[in-house]
């Protein structure tokens, strides 16, 4: 069977720029035990969609960098998991750093790790957190440019329809949706919430129309990370 046809993004959409593990200072021995195991070995899934969150922690932070660190200790080690739950973060500047080790492939077409950021939901989706707390505030306009950037750019490498996709978890949805449209949740909080339907709709005007290819699965780029399947 031929498989779907590719295309690129246009040259209106920039590739985000990602600040690596490496460069915000993740502690890799955190993903391992003491015998060497990958506590939470990386399987992955053909992209279907994107869940916004909030990491509900203090804005206006002097060093995201160290916010980001002090949540990638929560999960790997308060939670047990061994990583970070989110595969991209974005900080009130508008700064992306990778989250989960292996994310920065979707960047590339390639497909999305296993994350934990979405309860029963988290097959196929690609979780963006915004660093702080945005029930009473929105995100910044650094972070809120940043992120219909990288949104866009997402949904375009992936041929995504901005607006509706079949979701992996045999249901149709948005593909742009937020945390609490799948699990019982406040997050990502009130007031970025409420902006989703603008920020869907920018994306689709910087992706343009619709994919043509409708109804198909995303192209399946495979990678060795493992075969462990978690849903948190």
């Amino acid at each position: 069977m031929a498989e779907p046809p590719q295309r690129a993004p246009g040259p209106s959409l920039p590739r985000p720029r990602v600040v690596s593990r490496r460069g915000w200072g993740a502690d890799e021995s955190l993903r391992f035990t003491a015998s060497g195991k990958e506590i939470w070995p990386r399987d992955t899934d053909p992209v279907s969609g994107l869940v916004l969150h909030h990491t509900r922690t203090p804005n206006a932070e002097e060093d995201p960098a160290a916010r980001l660190r002090g949540v990638y200790s929560f999960h790997a080690i308060d939670r047990g998991w061994g990583d970070i739950g989110y595969h991209l973060l974005v900080d009130e500047r508008g700064v992306v750093y990778e989250g989960r080790a292996g994310s920065a492939v979707v960047l590339d077409g390639g497909p999305v790790v296993l994350a934990g950021h979405v309860y029963g939901h988290n097959h196929g989706n690609i979780g963006i957190a915004m660093l702080g707390t945005l029930f009473e505030e929105p995100p910044s306009p650094q972070a809120r440019g940043t992120l219909v950037g990288l949104m866009a750019w997402l949904v375009s490498v992936h041929q995504l329809d901005a607006t509706m996709t079949q979701g992996v978890e045999g249901a149709t949805s948005t593909t742009i949706r937020a945390h609490r449209d799948l699990w019982d949740t406040t997050c990502p909080g009130d007031a970025f919430y409420a902006l989703l339907p603008a920020l869907r709709a920018e994306v689709a005007q910087r992706t343009g129309s619709p994919w043509p290819s409708a109804g198909t699965d995303p192209p399946t780029i495979h990678h060795s990370l493992g075969t462990h399947r978690r849903s948190r």
